[in-house]
């Protein structure tokens, strides 16, 4: 079965300052679960798929031509387990320049009308080194989205009628920026 091609484009016109910030239920319901659905046909121009696990978030930044100076982008990632058979994510980086360590526990993303959990978030922060230590802690921060298992129920359903194989753990939607304030 041929799924539709989704592409999200910027707006030529944007005006000077502009930001997008959406809502973590945005981020969920518009992006995360459309990219979920159909990931080789639903894509966002300024929300690159990438493996956010590769090397130095600034790097990460500078290799997908984000403007320079800019410490602020959302990237669609696959997220690799730790271990086969659990679900623990792996997020060393795999140039050995540092490691993601969760800094917030899993939070609910709450949406829809009736406020039904739709997915959850965590927050991580970027460690220099093999180890998180007090010296390697930087100031890039990520919030990584995914799936609840409630809303993962369509992709299911899909999945059976052979429409996708992805699944709701094996996608996540990043927020990766660095925090300036800290550095003041």
């Amino acid at each position: 079965m041929m799924q539709d091609i989704v592409v999200i484009r910027r707006p030529d016109n944007v005006p000077p300052g502009f930001l997008f910030k959406p809502s973590d239920e945005d981020l969920v319901l518009l992006y995360l679960k459309n990219k979920t659905e159909n990931p080789q046909g639903f894509h966002v121009e300024f929300m690159p798929d990438a493996n956010i696990y590769d090397c130095h978030p600034e790097r990460l930044l500078y290799t997908y031509e984000f403007a320079q100076g800019n410490k602020d982008a959302y990237f669609f990632s696959k997220r690799e387990k730790k271990f086969g058979h659990g679900d623990r994510a792996n997020r060393i980086v795999k140039d050995g320049c540092g490691l993601w360590s969760k800094s917030i526990p899993k939070k609910p993303v709450n949406g829809g009308v009736d406020g039904r959990v739709i997915g959850h978030k965590s927050g991580l922060v970027f460690f220099n080194g093999k180890k998180e230590s007090k010296d390697g802690k930087t100031n890039w921060l990520m919030k990584e989205f995914e799936i609840s298992d409630e809303q993962d129920q369509s992709t299911k359903n899909s999945e059976e009628a052979g429409c996708s194989n992805m699944k709701s753990y094996d996608l996540v939607l990043c927020h990766v920026y660095e925090n300036v304030e800290d550095k003041k």
